[in-house]
């Protein structure tokens, strides 16, 4: 897309992506997934869960990652829930459809993370905003603007009938499908300190060890270039042996 490259310009770059898919791949696809270029995709396992989700392509919803944030004053506040934009979120072609309506996404907002513009930011920009401008720490004050805006997507979804699809899995294991850091910090997460992004915005309580993500994960986030090709290796080309006696006569040592 005719974008320039940098985090300032992503949401540009978004929403001239869902424009081209509107215009030229809607009527060919039935689920466009946003992810970031360090977020590795189980490709299987996403369309498996999107299928097992029973919902009609052409119906507006979305799906990925669910977080919330408390919004609002000590006296008047609540909970607004929103989909994490690096663990990567599927929406439908009814959920493209109602975004492009509205101009394309346009009146979502104009600040720079792409998962705040999918929300429309109203007043809570202008909070946050102020917060920067009158606050001496502004690395830490732009740090909990960006954490904000997220919420806004969730805003701009529910006020265009896109619903809200949970992709977490009910099983005997459990555990999330779609994961905004990388599997080793899922992995060691409990020695996180409690002051954590993760364990304040999470919906549900955050696992840790090999009870942290489902058996059927769908993403990672925070995922270097050989880490992908590793995963990709163990995943897709790595081949499991057929053992010629049975497992229970081979000693490890």
């Amino acid at each position: 897309v005719a974008a320039p490259e940098g985090r300032a310009h992503l949401w540009r770059k978004v929403r001239l992506a869902f424009q081209f898919a509107g215009a030229h791949l809607l009527a060919d696809f039935d689920y466009f997934l946003k992810a970031d270029v360090d977020t590795f995709v189980l490709m299987p396992n996403l369309r498996s869960f999107l299928l097992s989700l029973g919902r009609r392509p052409d119906s507006a919803w979305w799906t990925g990652r669910l977080l919330r944030l408390r919004l609002g004053t000590p006296q008047r506040w609540r909970w607004q829930r929103y989909m994490s934009g690096g663990a990567g979120y599927a929406l439908s072609r009814g959920a493209v459809r109602n975004l492009l309506a509205d101009r394309a996404g346009k009146d979502c907002g104009t600040v720079t993370s792409e998962d705040v513009n999918m929300g429309e930011p109203g007043r809570h920009v202008h909070c946050a905003s102020f917060c920067c401008e009158s606050s001496a720490a502004s690395r830490g004050c732009a740090w909990m603007l960006a954490q904000l805006l997220w919420t806004a997507g969730g805003i701009c979804m529910e006020r265009r009938g896109v619903e809200f699809a949970d992709s977490f899995d009910p099983g005997s294991e459990g555990g999330e499908r779609f994961h905004p850091m990388s599997f080793a910090s899922h992995l060691d997460f409990g020695a996180a300190p409690t002051t954590h992004w993760l364990w304040q915005y999470s919906v549900r309580p955050v696992r840790s060890g090999l009870r942290c993500c489902s058996s059927s994960s769908i993403s990672f986030h925070y995922v270097s270039p050989q880490e992908m090709r590793t995963f990709h290796f163990l995943l897709y080309t790595l081949r499991r042996g057929r053992w010629p006696v049975p497992c229970s006569r081979l000693l490890c040592l």
